[in-house]
C-alpha cells in the first residue's frame, strides 16, 4: 500500500490517524496490531475538512 493510500484511509476515519511529532506522522505498533486482530474496523469519524 502506498503511504498516500494509507493517509487516504486515516483521514477517511478507517485507520488509526497516529500521532503528529515535529513534521512527521508516526503510528504505535502495539495500536496498529489491535486495530488489526480487530478486524481493521472503523475508528472514529472522518476528519473535518477545510472551511
Amino acid at each position: 500500500m502506498s503511504k498516500r493510500a494509507w493517509l487516504r484511509l486515516c483521514d477517511g476515519g478507517r485507520a488509526p490517524w497516529g500521532v503528529k511529532l515535529g513534521g512527521r506522522r508516526l503510528w504505535d505498533a502495539a495500536e496498529l496490531d489491535a486495530w488489526m486482530a480487530g478486524g481493521c474496523k472503523p475508528v472514529r469519524h472522518a476528519r473535518a475538512g477545510p472551511g
